[in-house]
């Protein structure tokens, strides 16, 4: 609604204090300046919304479980992903420097460092590999909530006992 405003008033301004000798190469140029401005601010607008998808993707506070660590994973990307049947999931790009293979699990906490959901899923992760891995989630789960997300592998005292 901003944008219309301003279009309109720079074609009003420049057919009333444009020193032009025509009237109509006056509209001309101030159609041409409107559409300029009208194309600048659309270009922001669509950059704008690109910059607010990169945002959301990025929001959640991830906390990797130290065995994880240690084999190199780390976490690039989260975001909310929806799949068929109105099922909801978080999609992790996870990075790993080691293999790790098994159940993964993520476990979410509000501000009160209450759990408030958890999801897990079987995945093989390559060496020096990188892949997206998804979580379904319950659909109860308030990810409005989420302060922060936990990334640990199930069982992972189990596996180091092995070792």
């Amino acid at each position: 609604m901003k944008i219309c405003g301003f279009v309109l008033l720079a074609v009003l301004l420049s057919i009333v204090g444009c020193g032009e000798s025509s009237p109509r190469k006056a509209v001309k140029n101030a159609v041409n300046k409107a559409g300029k401005m009208v194309g600048e601010g659309t270009s922001t607008f669509f950059s704008g919304i690109g910059e607010g998808i990169d945002k959301a993707s990025v929001d959640y506070d991830i906390r990797v479980n130290p065995i994880l660590i240690e084999k190199g994973v780390s976490i690039t990307l989260v975001k909310k992903t929806n799949g068929e049947k109105g099922k909801h999931f978080l999609s992790f790009y996870i990075l790993s420097k080691e293999a790790v293979s098994g159940v993964l699990r993520v476990k979410m906490f509000n501000a009160k460092n209450a759990e408030i959901g958890r999801s897990e899923t079987k995945t093989d992760l390559e060496e020096d590999g990188g892949k997206y891995v998804d979580f379904e989630l319950d659909e109860k789960i308030p990810l409005a909530l989420v302060q922060y997300i936990e990334l640990d592998k199930k069982n992972p005292k189990k596996e180091s006992e092995t070792k």
